[in-house]
């Protein structure tokens, strides 16, 4: 065996095996040289709410400790598909979100303070993605993970994408909006002639 398969073997915990390309990822960092050291002495919640996340098929996102380091799955990568540097794991969430952080933030603080839980549906957000800057609406839960004082140790995120709901629901609208105007501009006619008479269908044609 290699020395780069030894580290490798070594950066794997028996209970982080798989996971995927984010699993993948995590085996590739070196957490001894990491303020978080090595991933066999972190905290048994952590290391049971990584297991959850890399083999979860829902976007979940995990912020962990005072610094809010990052970890994140397959699942949020192929849903939402920012397009960031997405080899962060372990990376400060302020470093890589400045965009939005000054938005988020507050709501993670929420959570570590052990005020409770918080959901947030059919929030908009811009990032680039696909080549260009787009508007993405997103609904979102942030939960407490309580370590094993009892205390919140970090915070939880499963997410999903609802911009082509959202979108969809804009159409409507602008639709019924339309059918409504056109109604109005027809009574209007009608209203503003004394001597006239007009033939209009079902459908207004």
């Amino acid at each position: 065996m290699s020395n780069d398969q030894e580290i490798k073997l070594a950066n794997r915990p028996l209970h982080l095996i798989g996971g995927g390309l984010t699993g993948e990822l995590f085996c590739s960092i070196d957490w001894s040289k990491h303020p978080f050291g090595p991933a066999e002495m972190w905290p048994a919640a952590l290391t049971t709410m990584l297991k959850t996340l890399f083999h979860s098929r829902h976007p979940m996102f995990i912020f962990w400790g005072t610094e809010l380091y990052q970890f994140y799955n397959d699942a949020f990568l192929s849903s939402i598909s920012v397009g960031k540097n997405f080899k962060a794991i372990g990376q400060r969430a302020e470093e890589c979100w400045p965009e939005i952080w000054p938005f988020i933030k507050p709501q993670i603080d929420l959570v570590m303070s052990e005020a409770g839980a918080t959901w947030v549906e059919d929030q908009l957000f811009t990032f680039f993605r696909n080549g260009k800057t787009e508007d993405v609406y997103l609904s979102y839960g942030n939960s407490p993970i309580f370590d094993e004082s009892g205390a919140v140790g970090g915070v939880l995120i499963v997410c999903f994408e609802t911009t082509k709901a959202v979108k969809y629901r804009e159409e409507l609208k602008a639709s019924a909006d339309r059918y409504k105007q056109a109604q109005d501009d027809v009574i209007d006619v009608l209203e503003s002639m004394s001597d006239a008479f007009f033939s209009i269908d079902k459908d207004w044609k």
